[in-house]
């Protein structure tokens, strides 16, 4: 069994997710694919992807919602793939 938290608002705008949207291209080329490969496992990939379709629709199309539930752990990658973006 694995504990979801519910996220307000104000946490899911603290992932930054119009950054991770601008910037989601820059890891498909050169030294950004390679920061890429170097600090995201397989997995930790495919979720960062998954997210990303949810952070495309919450900054073009419907908004950041009042409230999302994840786990923490997913939180915390979700953390890891804002500072990814924020230092490229």
């Amino acid at each position: 069994m694995q504990l979801l938290t519910e996220w307000t608002r104000d946490e899911l705008k603290e992932l930054n997710p119009d950054l991770v949207v601008q910037m989601w291209n820059k890891k498909d080329f050169g030294r950004g694919r390679r920061a890429w490969l170097a600090a995201f496992s397989e997995a930790e990939r495919k979720t960062a992807s998954e997210y990303h379709r949810l952070y495309y629709d919450w900054t073009m199309r419907k908004g950041i919602p009042d409230t999302c539930v994840m786990r923490f752990a997913t939180y915390a990658l979700l953390c890891k793939v804002r500072d990814f973006f924020g230092s490229l």
